[in-house]
Order: C-alpha cells, then structure tokens, then sequence
C-alpha cells in the first residue's frame, strides 16, 4: 500500500494552468544587464484589509552596485515555533526590495500544513514593495514581525542578490512543489 501511494505522490506534477488567488497570480522575473536588475511583475498592492485590496503588478529597476544593506524578517502568524521569513535588500538610491517564497494558492484553497506534505502547496518567489510585503503582515493581519539586520560586507550583499536574481531569470519558469510544514519552523 505504501509502494502505491508513493507511486502515485511522484506522478503529480505542478502546473502553471490553475485559477489562483490575486496575491501570487503573477511570477515576477529577473533581466540582468551587468549591475542594473529589471524586475517584471513586481507586486506594490495597496490594501485596505486583507482580503480587500488594489492588485498593481509593476517593473522596477534596481542597481546592484547601490545594494547597501539585507534584512531578515520572520513573521509569526500563530503562537509556536511556526513563522514565515522574507528578505529585504536595501539601496541607497532605491526603496527596499522585499523577496518572500510563498505558497500559490488555488482560488478557493488555504492553507494546511498537513496537506502540505502532499504536493498541495505550489510555491512563488513574491518579489514587491515593502509597504506590500511586509506591511500586509504587520498592519492587516496583525502577525509579529521581526526585523534582524545582516552584517554582511558589500560583496557578500551583492553576490546573495545575485544568486536570487538567477532564480527569477525567465527561464526559471517551471513550476514547483514546496513542502510547507517542515520549511516554515524558525527558533524563536
């Protein structure tokens, strides 16, 4: 029985071709030109509540070489040891850049840590404003939010937004599975 179910677990596939929910309805993308970053379906939502909201997707462009600063953010939206982290880059010329994985939800699914573990929670890179990102968690749904400063040098900076700029380059478009229970513990 559980050759069987294993079996079938490895024949579901993640697909692109769903109906899903407004916030991670579009996957941004990553145009590198030496150290000027363009970054396409960028999320700035303006929300009222959280479930009343301005979708606004935008291009924004930002310059490596003006990458001052990384802050790490873990958001509890429950009591325990389970959280969600985001990143932000800072520019001395910019505002901040906020990079969150999160799950893509289908139109009418939520979210369950059970069904999690199998294959339900597709993932996205949610690449906007931090008035979007981070503003959501602390205004609206009224998580605790954390914010820790790296301190990393220039260089270090650099190289970990380039790593992420890779990931959201237009030919990372295949979809993929993200199990959400055992990613999302953080020590508090």
């Amino acid at each position: 029985m559980l050759i069987a179910i294993l079996a079938y677990w490895s024949t579901i596939e993640p697909s692109h071709d769903r109906v899903l929910r407004a916030d991670v309805a579009h996957m941004p993308r990553a145009y590198i030109n030496g150290d000027k970053v363009l970054i396409t379906n960028f999320r700035n939502f303006e929300y009222r509540s959280v479930d009343d909201f301005i979708s606004r997707y935008e291009e924004r462009e930002v310059d490596l070489s003006h990458l001052v600063s990384v802050d790490f953010y873990v958001s509890y939206w429950t009591s325990g040891p389970v959280a969600h982290t985001c990143v932000n880059f800072n520019f001395d010329n910019a505002p901040p850049v906020s990079v969150s994985i999160e799950a893509r939800f289908e139109a009418h699914e939520h979210y369950d840590p059970i069904a999690s573990l199998f294959k339900r929670c597709k993932l996205i890179y949610v690449v906007g404003d931090e008035f979007d990102i981070v503003r959501v968690r602390t205004n609206f749904r009224n998580e605790e939010v954390y914010r820790y400063p790296i301190h990393i040098s220039s260089e270090a900076t650099r190289l970990r937004s380039t790593d992420l700029t890779r990931c959201l380059k237009p030919n990372k478009s295949l979809p993929g599975y993200g199990a959400m229970f055992p990613c999302a513990f953080s020590p508090r």
